[in-house]
């Protein structure tokens, strides 16, 4: 198991240069990753489930109501996805 945010000096400029470099392999070798997004804010259930319909309809499955209903609406489950993915890392 490895947390960057437990295993990297994040004070160290020169070790976390270093570790980062190795994110790609660690990422790319890993069984599952798990990311911390925060804690759940007003519109980050939203983005989730922005998310979650965006890759069925991906992966050819049918659009749900809800995704299509978004997607209607274009800045609503956008500025909630941004919102999320603008967190800080």
């Amino acid at each position: 198991m490895w947390a960057d945010a437990m295993c990297i000096n994040q004070n160290d400029n020169e070790e976390r240069s270093q570790q980062v470099m190795l994110m790609q392999t660690i990422f790319n070798n890993a069984i599952g990753v798990h990311a911390w997004l925060g804690v759940t804010s007003s519109d980050s259930d939203q983005a989730m489930d922005f998310v979650k319909d965006w890759s069925r309809k991906a992966s050819s499955e049918a659009p749900t109501p809800k995704f299509l209903e978004w997607v209607s609406r274009p800045n609503q489950p956008w500025a909630a996805l941004a919102a999320l993915v603008e967190r800080p890392w």
